[in-house]
C-alpha cells in the first residue's frame, strides 16, 4: 500500500546503524546504575538527574499549547520520578484505558514467551499455533510470528477510518474474532508491505493463548507484570477468551512506566531476565522505514514499536494521546495519557526533539530553587481543575427539570432522557435505553453533574467512576461533557429544549455525532 523512497530507506539505515554500533556499549553503562520501582518509584529534583527545570516547564507548556486534553504527564530519569502532573478529574492510582499501546505489550508478551520457551522464536510459523481452516493459501501459511510483530502480514484489512466498512469494528461485531482475521484473503506476501493493523496484534494475543495455555492477561500477571510489581489492571478479551490484542488493557501511568523502563534496563528485572538477550537491541537495529507520511509518529517500526533511530527514540501510541516513550541514550520514560481529539496539534516526536531532549544533560545540575518552584507551580495550574464557560442558569430550567423526553428511533438505541436540575444538592442526567440494557449490557444509568461547570463525581459503577460537568450556553441548550475517569474518550450531551420537544446531540472524541429528536411525555414530572 505504501511506497518507500529509496532515499528515505537508505537515510534511516545509516540511522538505524548508527543505533546498532551505539548499542554495543549503551545497554551495560545503564543498567549499571539500575534501581529497580517494583514496590514505589523514588522521586527527585529534576536537576538531581541532570533535568533542566526550565526546559522542563517549557515542555509542558507546550504540550498544554498543542491542544492535547491529557490525563497525565509522567517523565521518569535514571529511574526516578522528575516531573509528574494528572489533569482533575483523573487522578493516581486509576488503570487507564491504552488503547493501541495494548499492541505493543503484547509484543513484550511474545518476547516474555520466547524467553520462557513458550514460542520457539519471532520465525515460528503463526499456522504450527493457529491452525486454519484453509491451509491452501501458500501465502498465509508462510506467515510468522515475526511477520505479525512488525505489521507486514499481507492480509487485506481495512484499519480506518472506524466505520462500518472498518474491518476492525466488524471484527469485533464478529462471534469469533480470530476466525475473522483468518479469513480474510491475502494481498500481498508476507514481509513485503506494512499495513497498520490490529489484527496483527489480535493474533499473536490468541497465539499467546494457545502457545502458553492461558490469555495474554493472566500469562502477564505471571512472566511480566507480576515481576515489576504491576497488580492492578484490567484486559478486555473477546467471544474465545483471548485478551483483545489491539487495544483493551488499563494500567496506571506509574505501571506503564515500569514497562518502559524494563526496556532501558536491557529486558531485565532485579536481575531476572524476562525478554530474550538482544530483544530490546533489535527494536532499534531491525527496525525499517514503514512509509507512512507523518511527522506524528516514529519512521519505523518494529517488535510494535513505532521507532526513530536518530535519537534513538522508541514509542508505544494509542489514540487520543496514550503514549509509552523512552529514550535509552538520555536514560528517560515518559507517559502520556489523556482524551486528546485526533485533530489536536499534538505531534509527541517533534515535541519530544524541539522541547524535552534539550531539557537533558549527562551530569546532575546545580540546584535551581527558583526554577523548580516555578515548574512546581505551572505543574499544580495544569493539575487545576477547569470551569466550563456559560450563563447563569436560566428560569426555564424550572420547566424541565425533572421532564422525561421520549427520543424516536437512534442508533445509540436511547428510549429517553431526564435533567434533574434542584436548586440544591446534586443535578443528574438520566439516560434509559429501549431495552433493559443496551448493546453492550450497560443498565440505564443516572450520572450527577456539577452545574456550575465543576466536575462533580459518580459513586464508583461498573463501568468504573465517572465525572460529569454541565453549564447552560443559553436560556434554552444545556451542555453537559461526562467521562469516565479511566477512560480515553469524553462525551458530550448538548440538550436543546423548545416548547415540550428536545433536541440532544451527542459527540465524543472518538467520532460520534448523532443528533436525536424526542418530546416530553405527558404527566411526567
Amino acid at each position: 500500500m505504501f511506497r518507500l523512497r529509496h532515499k528515505v530507506f537508505f537515510r534511516a539505515f545509516a540511522r538505524f546503524a548508527r543505533v546498532a554500533a551505539w548499542s554495543a556499549v549503551a545497554w551495560t553503562t545503564i543498567a549499571s546504575s539500575a534501581s529497580w520501582p517494583t514496590t514505589i518509584w523514588p522521586e527527585s529534583a529534576p536537576e538531581t538527574q541532570g533535568v533542566d527545570s526550565v526546559a522542563l516547564r517549557e515542555f509542558h507548556e507546550s504540550l498544554a499549547a498543542s491542544g492535547a486534553s491529557l490525563d497525565c504527564v509522567l517523565l521518569i530519569r535514571h529511574g526516578y520520578v522528575v516531573s509528574e502532573v494528572y489533569f482533575a478529574p483523573y487522578r493516581p492510582g486509576i488503570p487507564h484505558d491504552l488503547r493501541s499501546v495494548t499492541k505493543t505489550v503484547v509484543g513484550m508478551l511474545v518476547g516474555a514467551a520466547i524467553q520462557q520457551k513458550d514460542i520457539r522464536s519471532v520465525d515460528q510459523r503463526m499456522a504450527t499455533l493457529l491452525p486454519q481452516k484453509d491451509a491452501t493459501d501458500a501465502r498465509k501459511s508462510a506467515l510468522t510470528i515475526g511477520h505479525l510483530l512488525d505489521m507486514r502480514t499481507g492480509i487485506q484489512w481495512r484499519e480506518w477510518p472506524y466505520d462500518s466498512r472498518s474491518d476492525v469494528m466488524r471484527m469485533a461485531a464478529s462471534r469469533n474474532w480470530v476466525e475473522y482475521i483468518l479469513d480474510r484473503p491475502m494481498m500481498a506476501n508476507p514481509g513485503e508491505t506494512f499495513q497498520y493493523t490490529g489484527a496483527a496484534a489480535h493474533l499473536l494475543s490468541a497465539i499467546l493463548t494457545r502457545a502458553t495455555g492461558e490469555p495474554a492477561a493472566a500469562y502477564a500477571g505471571v512472566q511480566l507484570f507480576g515481576p515489576l510489581g504491576i497488580h492492578q489492571y484490567d484486559w478486555l478479551k473477546d467471544p474465545q477468551g483471548n485478551s483483545i490484542g489491539e487495544s483493551g488493557l488499563s494500567l496506571t501511568p506509574r505501571d506503564l512506566a515500569k514497562l518502559g523502563y524494563l526496556h532501558l534496563r536491557d529486558g531485565v528485572w532485579e536481575g531476572r531476565r524476562l525478554l530474550p538477550q538482544d530483544w530490546v537491541r533489535r527494536i532499534f537495529a531491525q527496525a525499517v522505514p514503514h512509509g507512512l507520511r507523518t511527522s506524528r509518529l516514529a519512521p519505523a517500526y518494529h517488535a510494535l514499536w513505532w521507532v526513530d533511530g536518530s535519537e534513538p527514540m522508541a514509542i508505544a501510541a494509542g489514540r487520543h494521546g496514550q503514549t509509552l516513550l523512552i529514550l535509552p541514550e538520555q536514560d528517560v520514560v515518559l507517559v502520556l495519557m489523556g482524551k486528546t481529539n485526533d485533530d489536536s496539534g499534538l505531534d509527541v516526536p517533534t515535541l519530544v526533539r524541539a522541547r524535552l531532549l534539550p531539557a537533558f544533560h549527562p551530569q546532575s545540575l546545580p540546584q535551581n530553587i527558583i526554577a523548580q518552584r516555578a515548574l512546581r507551580n505551572k505543574e499544580a495550574q495544569l493539575s487545576a481543575l477547569t470551569v466550563m464557560p456559560g450563563v447563569a442558569v436560566p428560569r426555564t430550567s424550572g420547566e424541565i427539570s425533572g421532564r422525561r423526553f421520549l427520543l424516536g428511533p437512534n442508533g445509540q438505541r436511547i428510549h429517553s432522557i431526564r435533567v434533574e436540575l434542584p436548586d440544591r444538592g446534586a443535578a443528574t442526567f438520566t439516560i434509559a435505553w429501549q431495552s433493559t440494557t443496551d448493546v453492550d449490557g450497560e443498565a440505564p444509568f443516572t450520572r450527577p453533574f456539577g452545574k456550575d461547570g465543576r466536575f462533580t463525581l459518580s459513586e464508583p459503577t461498573a463501568w468504573g467512576i465517572f465525572a460529569s460537568r454541565g453549564r447552560w450556553i443559553d436560556a434554552r441548550t444545556l451542555l453537559i461533557q461526562s467521562e469516565a475517569l479511566q477512560s480515553s474518550t469524553m462525551t458530550s450531551y448538548q440538550f436543546r429544549f423548545t416548547d415540550g420537544a428536545v433536541e440532544l446531540i451527542m459527540t465524543d472524541n472518538d467520532g460520534m455525532n448523532e443528533r436525536l429528536m424526542g418530546r416530553a411525555r405527558e404527566n411526567s414530572q
